[in-house]
């Protein structure tokens, strides 16, 4: 059965562009990417195609076009990265609260897209839809553990205690029940899968609920003015 869900589901645009660039040198990779940004038009999504890491990609958005877009991994590996570009309608908020807000939003509806192929008995399609949802989710812990909380920690003085530790305990609950959820994919056990769907989704509301009510908006006000340049460190984070 489908989950019936209250977290929120920004549903990524079903019309996503491909932009296959696996062939293409870096140089034309870049001209390519370029073009098409700038052509399209605002709420445009593409899914960009590499062969290897996009990196120099991301860092040239970053250097040339910040604040117009939004940017994250689908699944990274070979044979191929694939990565979604959104053109934004409106320029990025000098917020952290609405940045990982956002990101939570968008693993959010990843996740509603897996449980959905899951009720329907089809086993290809959610394996595929929850690797999508796995990648966001293990990005967003690494750009809170690796960056965020970092510097979260530095400004408060926490050290090893206050709201990141409880944070971080909850990432290992999580991850720990991704792990489940996949080896129920890899046994073919749909079943099984959609049962542990219904605790992840608990534990995700309530994860987020804290992350958006208290943490985010103490970090609002702790970087006020500061709040781009940590948002380009996270982006850039694996």
């Amino acid at each position: 059965m489908l989950l019936k869900t209250n977290i929120s589901t920004k549903v990524p645009n079903n019309t996503m562009k491909t932009l296959d660039l696996t062939a293409a040198s870096p140089q034309d990779q870049l001209q390519t990417l370029e073009q098409a940004f700038l052509t399209a038009a605002p709420g445009t999504e593409f899914q960009l195609q590499t062969s290897n890491p996009p990196d120099e990609l991301l860092s040239t958005m970053i250097e040339t076009y910040w604040g117009q877009f939004d940017w994250a991994p689908l699944n990274s590996g070979k044979p191929h990265w694939k990565t979604l570009l959104r053109k934004r309608g409106e320029p990025l908020a000098d917020s952290l609260h609405e940045f990982m807000a956002d990101d939570h939003a968008r693993c959010d509806a990843l996740f509603a897209q897996a449980e959905e192929s899951g009720s329907t008995g089809n086993l290809a399609e959610t394996k595929q839809r929850f690797q999508s949802f796995l990648t966001g989710m293990l990005r967003h812990f690494n750009m809170e553990e690796k960056g965020f909380f970092i510097e979260f920690d530095k400004r408060t003085g926490y050290r090893g205690g206050g709201p990141t530790y409880v944070m971080r305990e909850e990432h290992d609950q999580l991850r720990g029940l991704l792990e489940q959820m996949g080896g129920f994919l890899d046994e073919g056990n749909l079943e099984r899968y959609l049962s542990a769907g219904e605790t992840m989704l608990i534990l995700m509301e309530q994860h987020n609920m804290k992350e958006e009510h208290v943490l985010y908006t103490m970090a609002d006000q702790m970087f006020q003015g500061e709040c781009m340049e940590l948002i380009k460190k996270l982006l850039r984070i694996k």
